[in-house]
């Protein structure tokens, strides 16, 4: 099925699409060992909210994520602009203690900036 939608519907777009499934299979051993060091077993099975934040194209991924995100894990999930997010979200949006949401920031060509450049400086 997959081999005849990608020669009815060859573009970038659609080979970006039909080639999802095996990037998330890559990196998922990679990133599932990483969020174990950032996340307690504990803190993870306490997240009772998730808040998606981005702009632009991510934050119509994050609007794209919500209900599958919602479906696969029976969390509450929240999207909201990260201008937003950052200007009216409030500690008595994020709750206290245990019941603070997990916030996933997204973002397809941006780098945080850590005080003394960005982490996508190459050395």
């Amino acid at each position: 099925m997959s081999e005849m939608l990608t020669k009815e519907y060859d573009n970038p777009m659609c080979r970006q699409a039909m080639s999802l499934p095996e990037l998330i299979r890559s990196q998922y051993e990679d990133l599932e060992v990483k969020t174990r060091k950032v996340l307690s077993f504990q803190e993870i099975f306490n997240i009772q909210r998730v808040v998606l934040t981005g702009c632009g194209d991510s934050y119509a991924a994050c609007m794209a994520t919500k209900h599958v995100f919602e479906m696969l894990t029976g969390i509450q999930a929240e999207v909201v602009t990260a201008i937003d997010f950052g200007r009216y979200y409030s500690e008595r949006h994020m709750g206290v203690d245990c019941q603070n949401p997990l916030v996933s920031a997204v973002s397809n060509s941006g780098c945080p900036d850590l005080g003394g450049g960005t982490a996508c400086e190459i050395p």
